[in-house]
C-alpha cells in the first residue's frame, strides 16, 4: 500500500515538474530582432474616387499601430475642416470633423512619410486619397517631370513634389524619380504653385544648404497641363515658410527654407487666425530665433486649423518674401518638463579680474524676464547683492551686480529655483556657481 502511495505521489510530482518546464518553454524570448518594416495603409474609407459622399467621417486601417503625435503631422486634409477628433483603436483611425463634409467639393486627403509606427518607421509611401460629395470628379490634371537635376545626386534621395492652390494651401504632395512623373489629378480649373525638393536626409524637409529645390506657378485652364521642374542648388528663391511643428500648448516652431533674418518689430510680422474663424486671433507672446527656425510662445491653443500669416521674410542674402503662409493644427498639450540650464559662463570656480562680472546664462528655453529670479551671495557675511538683469536672446540672460563686489572675497551666483518658464516650469533645484574677483581695482566696500 506505502508502495503504491509513493509510486503515485513521485508521478504526481514528475507530471508538475514537466508543465512548469513545458509553461517555461512558452514564454517569448527577451530582446529579439529590432522592428524595421515599415507601416502601410491597408483601407482608407471611403474608397478612393467615390463620389455623392454622404458620411460624417473618414476610417484609416494602417497594418500596424500608430504613433498617434506623428500621424498628426503627417496628414493633411484639402480644403481645410475646422476642429476634428481622432479616435483611435490599435492600428485604425476614425477622422471625425464636428462640421459636416461641404456639399459639391471635392476633397483631397494626404498622409505622408512622416507618419510613423511605434517603433519609429515611416510610412513606405506617400497616401494621398480623393473622394467627391459631388456626382462626378472633375477631370484635369496637371503632370510634374523632373527637368534635370545632377544623377549622382539624384540616387541618394527620393524627390517630393506638392501641389498647393492660389491661397499656398496644400491640396497634396507626391513621389516621384527622373524616369517618372507624378500626375495630380481631379483639379478644378484654376492658377496653383507646384514645389519641388530632393530630400537627401529622408526627413521629409526642405534644407536649403545641400538639397535641391524648384517653383512653378501654374494655370490650370485646360484638362491636362505638364510642368517641368528644374531642380538646383543655386539660391534663385526667396525665403518661405517650409513647416509648422506644434511643440506645446502654447508654442510653436516655424520651419524655414533657410536662415532669415528677425527684426525688431518680427511680432507685428506675423499673425495667427483660426483657418474657419479668421476673426479668432492668437496672439504671439514672446520669439526665439534659431538659424532656420523660430519659436514662438503663443496664447493657449485649441485643437483646431489655424493659418499663420507672415510678412517681409528676409534671408541673409536680402531676397525678400512678401507674404507667406501655413496651416497648422493646435496643440493641447502642456509641458511640464522642469526648466534646466544648457550653458553657463564663467565656470563655477572662476577668477574674474573685474569688481563688476558679467554673468551670462543660456536656458532649454523661453522664458521671460519677470519670471527669473538672481542674485548674489557674499560668501563671507551671507549679504545678498541684487543683479542687473540684461536679456540677450529669448533663452539667454546676461547678469551684473548692482554695485561693487569686494576683492579677493568669494561669491556665490545663484538662481533661486522660482525661476519659471512660460507655464510656470520651474528649474528643478537652484542653480549656484561661484566665482572669486581679483582685480587691480582695490575699492573695498
Amino acid at each position: 500500500m506505502k508502495k503504491n502511495y509513493w509510486n503515485c505521489l513521485n508521478s504526481v510530482m514528475l507530471l508538475i515538474l514537466l508543465t512548469t518546464i513545458g509553461c517555461g518553454r512558452k514564454k517569448p524570448p527577451t530582446g529579439g530582432p529590432v522592428d524595421t518594416e515599415s507601416p502601410c495603409i491597408i483601407s482608407f474609407s471611403p474608397e478612393n474616387y467615390a463620389t455623392n459622399f454622404t458620411g460624417n467621417n473618414l476610417k484609416i486601417i494602417f497594418s500596424k499601430e500608430i504613433d498617434k503625435s506623428s500621424f498628426l503631422s503627417a496628414y493633411n486634409i484639402y480644403p481645410p475642416m475646422g476642429k476634428i477628433k481622432l479616435k483611435w483603436k490599435r492600428n485604425s483611425v476614425i477622422i471625425e470633423p464636428n462640421e459636416n463634409f461641404i456639399q459639391n467639393t471635392n476633397y483631397f486627403v494626404t498622409i505622408n512619410k512622416r507618419c510613423k509606427d511605434i517603433h519609429n518607421n515611416k510610412l513606405a509611401n506617400i497616401y494621398t486619397y480623393i473622394f467627391s460629395t459631388q456626382a462626378k470628379l472633375p477631370n484635369n490634371s496637371i503632370k510634374v517631370a523632373i527637368d534635370s537635376i545632377a544623377q549622382s545626386t539624384l540616387s541618394r534621395g527620393n524627390v517630393y513634389v506638392s501641389l498647393f492652390d492660389e491661397d499656398t494651401l496644400l491640396v497634396m504632395s507626391k513621389e516621384i524619380n527622373e524616369f517618372s512623373q507624378a500626375e495630380f489629378s481631379c483639379l478644378n480649373l484654376g492658377t496653383y504653385l507646384i514645389t519641388g525638393f530632393q530630400d537627401l536626409n529622408d526627413d521629409f524637409l526642405y534644407n536649403f544648404d545641400n538639397e535641391p529645390y524648384a517653383k512653378n506657378k501654374v494655370n490650370l485652364n485646360s484638362h491636362i497641363v505638364s510642368v517641368s521642374l528644374y531642380m538646383s542648388l543655386a539660391d534663385t528663391t526667396k525665403p518661405h515658410l517650409k513647416a509648422i511643428k506644434t511643440l506645446h500648448k502654447n508654442s510653436i516652431e516655424l520651419l524655414f527654407t533657410e536662415p532669415v533674418k528677425i527684426s525688431d518689430n518680427f511680432s507685428d510680422k506675423i499673425k495667427i487666425v483660426q483657418a474657419e474663424d479668421i476673426e479668432n486671433t492668437l496672439a504671439v507672446k514672446d520669439y526665439l530665433s534659431v538659424k532656420d527656425k523660430i519659436i514662438l510662445i503663443t496664447e493657449d491653443q485649441d485643437s483646431v486649423k489655424y493659418k499663420l500669416y507672415m510678412t517681409e521674410i528676409m534671408d541673409e542674402k536680402g531676397n525678400i518674401t512678401k507674404q507667406d503662409s501655413l496651416i497648422f493644427i493646435g496643440n493641447s498639450h502642456i509641458d511640464r518638463t522642469p526648466l534646466s540650464i544648457i550653458f553657463c559662463y564663467p565656470p563655477d570656480g572662476s577668477t574674474v579680474n573685474t569688481l563688476l562680472p558679467d554673468i551670462v546664462i543660456k536656458f532649454d528655453r523661453l522664458l521671460p524676464p519677470k519670471n527669473v529670479v538672481a542674485y548674489l551671495v557674499n560668501s563671507e557675511d551671507n549679504r545678498k547683492i541684487s543683479v542687473n538683469i540684461y536679456r540677450i536672446a529669448g533663452n539667454e540672460y546676461r547678469f551684473s551686480p548692482k554695485r561693487k563686489l569686494r576683492n579677493y572675497v568669494p561669491y556665490a551666483f545663484i538662481l533661486d529655483e522660482k525661476t519659471e518658464d512660460y507655464n510656470g516650469n520651474n528649474l528643478s533645484k537652484m542653480f549656484k556657481i561661484s566665482i572669486l574677483p581679483i582685480s587691480k581695482d582695490e575699492y573695498k566696500e
